[in-house]
């Protein structure tokens, strides 16, 4: 059977989309704390930015994935209005 996605909630989808990243940025966060720490205890300024950067830039692409997210929602519901959404075709499986 078809199926076609005439409208995508762009609040909820953006949110989900966001706190995926957020989950995956943890990586680069762990990564900027042990820089900070490490910049400490050898004294060096220069791997203490690195690892602020690394600390703040998931917070960054967070916000950046959420507002684009949104926003590319939003031009999918206008283009699915005017000429149609994506469509798939399902299949119900038997066990």
């Amino acid at each position: 059977m078809k199926k076609e996605i005439i409208s995508v909630d762009s609040k909820q989808t953006a949110k989900v989309i966001a706190i995926t990243t957020a989950l995956f940025s943890l990586i680069f966060t762990l990564v900027g704390l042990a820089m900070i720490i490490f910049g400490i205890v050898m004294d060096s300024d220069v791997t203490k930015s690195m690892g602020l950067i690394y600390l703040l830039m998931p917070l960054w692409y967070i916000i950046l994935v959420y507002v684009f997210s949104r926003l590319l929602y939003w031009v999918y519901n206008k283009v699915a209005a005017r000429f149609g959404g994506v469509v798939f075709e399902l299949e119900d499986k038997m066990n």
